[in-house]
């Protein structure tokens, strides 16, 4: 009998130290977004609401927490009011809410933007003592919300020790191999080095960190990561390879193809100007075509085709009668026609000299010396030539 009342006394107080030692329960709700000035839910809004939401929501869930998640509390604001018909966040009805999700503190709150910034407020309600704390905080739209829901959780809770975050970094090839090696950095302070794919860092300050690894062979992996107080965070990271980038192809094609054609026209136009003047002008201008009459000796030449035919007459020497104005006029034509083909060909002499010019220059890297190694030699190679009495310039094309 006396045994058996130990037992039972034990077990009272067992069942007594573990109630109290217990965390009270704190449910989250939802925060709910206040519409803007046309009665519109600001997209934008909704979605910090949701991540204010799960940020505080993780925070009380720290192991170094005052609290415990309350069990099925993730409820909306929104939600719960309508459930329980409540028209406003009177104390009253939200201590009813409070019962229902079996929490002995509620924590819930609006987001509202006002132009650059969202307005955060926050209230902490104690279900039993029927009391409220609250508080608030504003961050700029774009902002982190990691900075404000510590903020108002200080406010609200109390600062929480900060022992730290605890992060494990694994890395892998591409091909999902274990690195066997390595250097991790977080914020470029070198960490430790991998073992076996792994590494595992504590006392990692809580917020945003940028975690590097290099691996001989592998390209620089870099990614950020957020650390909290009292958790634990894994980063899972595949290493590329490093490539070596494929040597640029010089491309001598098009000016190949370039040169030719300027070649081309440079021996038409130059053809075309020898043939105007060669064979129609000075054939136009022979005595059985001109038909001179006058003193022996007397010729007309394409240097007079700025002349009418009286004004040929009149200043020629030795005296010229008469001859055929017809076909001096056509030789004058031709003449002109000559300077069309200079002009033709000077365009393809300049082109084909660009183009030797971009044929010569070796652009490729790959075709750069090494060490023990020739430079390969250029297409197209050009020599110039100096000598006493003269100078010029000789180049080999290699097609």
């Amino acid at each position: 009998m006396s045994k058996a009342l130990s037992s039972a006394c034990l077990a009272f107080l067992i069942c007594l130290g573990g109630s109290a030692w217990a965390k009270p329960k704190i449910a989250v709700l939802g925060l709910e977004v206040v519409p803007g000035p046309t009665g519109a839910v600001d997209p934008e809004a909704t979605q910090v609401a949701r991540d204010l939401t799960k940020e505080l929501r993780q925070r009380v869930q720290s192991a170094v927490s005052p609290y415990v998640i309350a069990p099925n509390s993730s409820k909306e604001l929104t939600d719960e009011k309508l459930l329980m018909s409540c028209d406003n966040e009177a104390v009253s009805c939200m201590v009813v809410i409070g019962v229902g999700l079996a929490a002995d503190m509620l924590l819930y709150g609006h987001v509202e933007r006002k132009g650059d910034v969202y307005r955060v407020s926050l209230k902490l309600l104690d279900v039993k003592a029927k009391s409220i704390q609250a508080g608030g905080d504003e961050m700029p739209v774009g902002g982190s919300v990691t900075g404000v829901s510590k903020r108002i959780y200080v406010k609200l809770i109390g600062d929480l020790p900060s022992p730290g975050g605890t992060l494990v970094v694994k890395a892998r090839s591409q091909t999902g191999v274990e690195l066997t090696r390595g250097a991790v950095m977080v914020d470029e302070e070198r960490k430790g080095t991998l073992a076996s794919g792994k590494l595992t860092l504590t006392g990692i300050a809580e917020g945003r960190h940028t975690v590097a690894i290099e691996a001989g062979g592998y390209q620089r992996f870099e990614a950020p990561v957020t650390v909290r107080s009292g958790e634990q965070v894994s980063l899972d990271a595949r290493l590329l390879e490093k490539v070596a980038p494929p040597a640029p192809e010089q491309n001598t094609l098009a000016w190949k193809i370039s040169l030719g054609a300027s070649l081309g026209l440079t021996v038409a136009g130059a053809g075309f100007a020898a043939y105007s003047y060669f064979v129609k002008v000075n054939g136009q201008l022979e005595p059985s075509n001109l038909k001179i009459v006058g003193e022996v000796h007397s010729s007309i030449s394409s240097d007079d085709c700025s002349k009418d035919y009286n004004t040929i007459l009149k200043d020629s020497n030795p005296k010229i009668m008469s001859f055929n104005d017809s076909a001096f006029r056509s030789a004058c034509t031709w003449k002109q026609r000559t300077y069309l083909g200079y002009i033709v060909g000077g365009v393809g002499l300049l082109g084909a000299v660009t183009s030797l010019i971009m044929l010569s220059r070796d652009t490729d890297p790959s075709e750069q010396p090494t060490t023990g190694t020739r430079s390969k030699k250029p297409d197209i190679a050009f020599v110039p030539m100096w000598m006493p009495d003269g100078g010029g310039a000789s180049f080999s094309v290699r097609w």
